[in-house]
């Protein structure tokens, strides 16, 4: 086993911070909050007690970048994490990466080859360990660009994997303006890049809600989102346990079942919740889209033991959507989650009597 000197950029001294304090929770209606489960209750809870930071600023001097965009090292062979700590469990499987003999062999070959390696100037680093996932991609990664230092920057560089998926490509269209995007697979040279991280924050919503101008009307429509495991889902499970009783429930109700994946863009995707009044559905990335919706449309949310997060609700709070969550404590032999169908008809008729 090699262990290499790992430090992150963010200790550098030339970093702005911008502090983001999520909304405190007193200022949630968590009656809406369906089921028992205690633990699930309190890390939704802790949820909005955490802080997190956007950093923005220039690393001097020149560096190689590796394909992953993850990871950078200057000619001394000191290697620099591109992403802070935030996102601990990343963080931990780019520490063991470069603790491997495979990566020493490739800094190895990086740096006898240094002055072979094509410079890309005037660059900004974006890079984020899940941007394959609709969710990072949307609301942690493509926020960045805001951050950028125009004066700086003329090209934005990306792993190549960034541009794989249809959403990926439609949000860089969307926010990049007259940046140019440089997908690698390979690695560069990049000479005083500007390096942005950070989480989802209220700002970087708002501002890619506006920045995209799209929106999706409310109206009549009653919709079931079905987690299917296409897309940038490695696996199945994870949705709503789709027994008989409560697929009766949801056509007794005129639920529509509709179903995304990472082939469509991002337009597509809030065209398929245009004209929606009610949403159901378990928590996942597909619910980004509800960054889109008009003011007043109801989200009905399952939330099980694998992702007891917040998040969705937090924006249901930013943009003036009727937020219900529902516990499942329980998941099917299928990994789905497990759920009362009268409860959740109960929670649908409470809708539409205005309660």
């Amino acid at each position: 086993m090699f262990y290499l000197p790992v430090s992150t950029v963010f200790h550098n001294k030339n970093f702005l911070a911008l502090t983001d304090r999520r909304v405190d929770k007193g200022q949630f209606d968590f009656k809406n909050l369906y089921g028992d489960g205690r633990n699930i209750r309190r890390a939704i809870a802790n949820h909005f007690n955490s802080t997190h930071q956007e950093m923005a600023g220039v690393v001097t001097g020149e560096y190689i970048v590796f394909p992953n965009c993850q990871i950078m090292v200057d000619r001394d062979g000191l290697c620099s994490v591109l992403n802070s700590r935030q996102h601990l469990w990343a963080a931990l499987n780019v520490d063991e990466y470069c603790s491997s003999e495979n990566f020493f062999n490739e800094l190895e070959d990086v740096l006898r080859m240094w002055d072979c390696h094509p410079v890309i100037e005037q660059s900004a680093i974006l890079s984020d360990p899940y941007s394959e996932n609709y969710y990072h991609w949307s609301l942690e990664m493509i926020p960045r660009i805001r951050l950028l230092d125009k004066r700086r920057v003329r090209r934005i560089v990306v792993k190549s994997a960034s541009l794989s998926h249809a959403f990926q490509r439609s949000l860089l269209h969307y926010t990049v303006d007259d940046l140019e995007v440089v997908p690698i697979n390979i690695p560069v040279r990049v000479i005083n890049p500007f390096v942005v991280d950070g989480m989802m924050s209220q700002e970087g919503m708002l501002w890619l809600r506006h920045k995209t101008g799209l929106l999706a009307k409310k109206g009549k429509r009653r919709i079931y989102i079905t987690r299917g495991a296409r897309g940038t889902r490695s696996s199945a499970g994870g949705g709503i346990s789709e027994a008989p009783e409560f697929m009766s429930m949801l056509q007794a109700k005129g639920f529509e079942k509709v179903e995304f994946s990472a082939d469509m863009t991002v337009s597509e995707q809030v065209n398929t919740l245009s004209g929606a009044e009610i949403i159901l559905s378990a928590h996942g990335a597909a619910l980004t889209n509800i960054l889109y919706l008009e003011k007043g449309v109801c989200l009905i949310e399952v939330i099980g033991r694998g992702a007891p997060r917040a998040m969705y609700m937090e924006i249901s709070k930013y943009i003036g959507l009727s937020y219900y969550g529902y516990i499942s404590e329980e998941n099917d032999d299928e990994g789905n989650m497990v759920i009362n169908s009268q409860q959740i008809n109960s929670i649908i008729e409470s809708i539409c009597r205005g309660d």
